[in-house]
């Protein structure tokens, strides 16, 4: 493995100092577990230490400000439950009124001291489950903006500290369409922290939190078996028929253009690879930015190829 250059050794130091919160792609990668964690707001247990923390949260009133008290995010899955923890770190002094959580599955929704998850299984980007509960034991779900639609059986817990506050669910993935927990696939994902308002988000979504075109991406599974299923599915066979195409028609600049492109994007990712298990998070988050711009290209490169068989299926009837 080639030495890393004293750029990125710079690099990687400055990463949890500097970085772009206003714009990007978010990912969170999902860890598989075959010890669940007891679902009583303690965080403590040892199969959250195997989960990756996400703490780049910004503003709900500015995107642009990282928020100042500090929320961490791990997520876990099991064959049969999503879980996820949440660490919310208050101000000393704040008074955080805890209660057992609700036995009925009743909606009722606060934005006092309170998690919102938003996932969408089909990464559809447009249709989503709403996931609520609150330190005080209120809960709420639903599908979209319909509370009504849906009423699942998932359970939570919390825990107050002098700290904040902490938070465990247990999300059952079989009540969800398409929520089998295949490793590799990519689902619609985000999550708000409400104080004694609506406080931070982890992916900024233009101030309505109901706007599944800019959710930010679950990964499940780790990152190598995400990038595995797009290569074995997308990217290899997609280089391949861009190859073939680009070898029959030398002359068309756009082809040979995005075959440019995308070679060019295989040997960065290739180069990052060797790094990663040393990289920071915005780096990760440029790498994964590199793969789905791949896909983007070949997705367009797919369109025009078809768009030229039809011209020449046209020229030909003629």
């Amino acid at each position: 493995m080639p030495k890393p250059s004293i750029l990125r050794i710079i690099v990687f130091w400055g990463c949890s100092i500097i970085s772009c919160v206003c714009a990007g792609e978010k990912v969170v990668f999902a860890t598989h577990t075959d010890k669940p964690p007891v679902i009583d707001g303690d965080i403590s247990d040892s199969c959250w230490n195997e989960a990756e923390e996400i703490t780049d949260f910004v503003l709900t009133a500015d995107s642009c400000v990282r928020a100042p008290l500090r929320t961490t995010m791990k997520v876990l899955y099991n064959d049969g439950h999503l879980y996820l923890a949440v660490d919310c770190r208050t101000a000393g002094g704040t008074d955080i009124s805890r209660a057992e959580p609700q036995g009925d599955k009743a909606d009722h929704y606060t934005s006092l001291y309170s998690i919102e998850v938003f996932l969408d299984p089909l990464s559809s980007r447009s249709n989503y489950y709403q996931f609520v509960w609150s330190a005080d034991g209120k809960r709420y779900d639903g599908f979209r903006m319909s509370g009504g639609d849906f009423d699942g059986n998932w359970v939570f817990n919390t825990k107050v500290s002098s700290a904040g506050w902490t938070s465990e669910v247990a999300i059952p993935l079989d009540e969800l369409r398409n929520g089998l927990p295949v490793a590799g696939t990519a689902w619609g994902f985000n999550i708000v922290r409400n104080d004694e308002n609506n406080y931070s988000i982890w992916k900024s979504t233009g101030g309505a939190f109901h706007n599944p075109s800019l959710f930010g991406t679950l990964v499940i599974g780790s990152y190598d078996a995400w990038k595995r299923e797009l290569y074995e599915e997308k990217i290899e066979p997609g280089i391949g028929i861009l190859r073939e195409n680009t070898v029959r028609d030398p002359k068309d600049a756009y082809l040979e253009g995005q075959f440019r492109r995308i070679n060019s994007l295989n040997r960065r990712v290739a180069g990052m690879d060797n790094f990663l298990p040393d990289m920071c998070r915005e780096e990760h988050l440029e790498l994964y930015g590199y793969i789905n711009s791949m896909v983007n290209i070949l997705n367009e490169t797919e369109k025009y190829i078809e768009w030229n068989k039809r011209i020449l299926s046209k020229k030909t009837r003629r």
